[in-house]
């Protein structure tokens, strides 16, 4: 099956800034994906390149099979049957609901035009508010009427850029459980740019990290948390921490929770030197465990507490426990390692 969208080794440089380096993605017909990572790291010029707005210095943009730079004549961004979702949203003020959608239905006979536009706004929940305009709407509203007029001429691929970041956070973690489904029944193909981890966990069926202009990662986002590919991504995704240890055989490496047992992750031999990453659901508190950690942050979470614990080793580590487990800072603890996969990272230098 031909991939909605193929990127191959593109570049782009403003200046002496290289923005993209080298970043290749495949996603398949009918799936959402999504580009995560800190600002600045280059999300928002891939989007845009695979808009059509920027032209890569090196490499090929896909869509549907085609190539969007042939023989050095790029294919506009208006012929890429490509829709955008943008972070203001950019709806028109003086049009209502009903015509924002509509406005990229010119061609199409009245009548079309008429059943698109009711089919839409009984799509994203919106009839009853056709004839409003922008700001008599909630942001919520806002979004969907964004969403709406993308996907109305039906394109091939969904473009959103930081469709939720003008949301508060219930809203935000509502609203992206409602886009995912509406995108799913109606077999669109998206891609999200964000930096709200929980946002690309709620949409996307692939996550791509990015870091410095480069994809660090392209995965779903269990093997994200789980099978971390780099030290940036085990960072970067999820709380954790790095814990130093040594490597005592197969499947056993000792650290400052002790001598841990479990499924290397990645390959490493007896005797080396390496870093394991640690998950706060890795350290359980137990209070008749003989092992004890001193209590040095603690950060309530409603129904978890969030502590940060210091090692007998001088290390650190996150435990995330029931938030009746109470404790004052200062107080030692008993804990124990429950540590199936063993992530590890090679040992470097210092760090």
């Amino acid at each position: 099956m031909v991939p909605i969208l193929k990127m191959e080794h593109v570049s782009k440089q403003f200046g002496v800034k290289k923005v993209i380096r080298d970043f290749s993605i495949e996603l398949d017909k009918g799936r959402i994906g999504c580009l995560l990572g800190p600002s600045g790291c280059g999300k928002t010029t891939a989007l845009r390149t695979i808009a059509g707005f920027e032209i890569p210095d090196d490499g090929r943009v896909f869509i549907n099979g085609k190539a969007m730079i042939s023989n050095g004549r790029m294919v506009p961004p208006e012929q890429r049957r490509v829709g955008m979702v943008f972070q203001d949203y950019a709806l028109f003020p003086h049009l209502s609901v009903a015509d924002n959608i509509g406005f990229g239905l010119g061609r199409l006979p009245d009548r079309e035009k008429m059943f698109r536009i009711a089919e839409l706004t009984e799509l994203v929940g919106l009839s009853e508010v056709a004839d409003h305009f922008p700001h008599q709407l909630s942001g919520g509203q806002q979004q969907r009427v964004a969403l709406a007029r993308a996907i109305a001429p039906g394109p091939d691929l969904l473009l959103m850029d930081e469709p939720f970041s003008n949301l508060d956070i219930t809203l935000r973690e509502r609203l992206s459980m409602e886009v995912r489904e509406i995108l799913r029944e109606n077999d669109i193909s998206a891609i999200l740019v964000t930096h709200n981890q929980n946002e690309a966990f709620a949409m996307a069926d692939v996550i791509g990290v990015m870091h410095a202009g480069e994809l660090e990662q392209w995965d779903t986002a269990y093997h994200l948390y789980h099978r971390p590919a780099s030290r940036f991504v085990a960072g970067f995704i999820g709380e954790g921490v790095l814990l130093p240890g040594r490597v005592k055989g197969d499947m056993e490496v000792d650290t400052g929770l002790g001598r841990l047992k479990g499924r290397f992750t990645y390959p490493c031999s007896n005797g080396c030197p390496a870093h394991v990453l640690i998950r706060p659901e890795d350290v359980v508190h137990d209070h008749g465990s003989r092992f004890k950690a001193q209590i040095l942050k603690k950060s309530f979470r409603g129904p978890n507490i969030l502590y940060t614990l210091l090692l007998p080793s001088n290390d650190t580590v996150l435990s995330l426990v029931p938030s009746h487990h109470n404790h004052r800072v200062g107080q030692q603890i008993g804990i124990i390692p429950q540590v199936e996969d063993i992530i590890l990272f090679q040992h470097q230098g210092n760090s």
